[in-house]
């Protein structure tokens, strides 16, 4: 893990204290699969997609398929009893680059494309540059 550790610190601009390196890199999955729950798919509209959706990169394509999963756009991130929540991220021209997921414990987990799942203590630590701003979030009932 410690190899891309610096460079996930240069790449996001976080602070050693704002994350914490969960898993080894994997090419087997993505944020967005991760944030769905997924560790053995690749989950964009090059890979795995859900049935029946349109395929695109923009928010409300991945909005419709995250319904597919459950999902409902709702207006908090804060934790709620009974629901996961995750937040989409979106560039400046509204295509979405990443999907952060929030675990019970309060912490936010996400993958980092090829590389490493992290938690992080809030999903605003990821927008910047990279990733762009959270643009929405969406919940549904833990099963």
């Amino acid at each position: 893990m410690s190899r891309r550790i610096h460079r996930i610190e240069r790449e996001f601009d976080l602070n050693v204290d704002d994350y914490i390196a969960h898993s080894d890199e994997s090419a087997d999955y993505n944020c967005t699969s991760f944030a769905a729950g997924y560790t053995d798919r690749w989950f964009d509209p090059y890979g795995y997609w859900p049935d029946g959706v349109p395929r695109g990169e923009g928010v409300a394509y991945l909005v419709a398929a995250y319904q597919t999963e459950g999902f409902a756009v709702c207006s908090r991130r804060d934790p709620e009893d009974g629901f996961e929540k995750v937040a989409i991220y979106a560039d400046d021209v509204g295509r979405w680059t990443h999907a952060s997921r929030l675990r019970p414990d309060g912490w936010w987990a996400s993958k980092i494309g090829g590389w490493e799942d992290i938690l992080h203590r809030m999903p605003e630590n990821l927008e910047g540059r990279v990733y762009g701003e959270i643009l929405l979030y969406m919940k549904r009932v833990i099963q």
